[in-house]
């Protein structure tokens, strides 16, 4: 979150890179300001998370094929098509 101005104690908005922040509200100006940091536990676990199969689309693999790598070649090749 923004920091909060010592004198009218509203949320101050950021000046921009590298410039602080000020108060809209009385026109405070603090340069060393920075965010206060609130941390947030989690409750993701480590594991395989997927969209629904409705909405996976070209570039996700799908759950059942997970396991399997390609190696790059063919697995079998037609034979009139690839010996003389």
């Amino acid at each position: 979150m923004n920091p909060v101005c010592p004198h009218c104690l509203k949320r101050m908005k950021s000046a921009g890179s590298d410039k602080g922040y000020k108060c809209f509200k009385c026109g405070f100006k603090d340069r060393t300001a920075v965010k206060i940091e609130t941390p947030v536990e989690r409750t993701l676990k480590k594991g395989l998370y997927l969209p629904p199969l409705s909405a996976q689309r070209h570039l996700t693999r799908p759950r059942v094929r997970f396991e399997l790598r390609n190696s790059g070649k063919p697995q079998y090749l037609i034979n009139k098509w690839h010996c003389p």
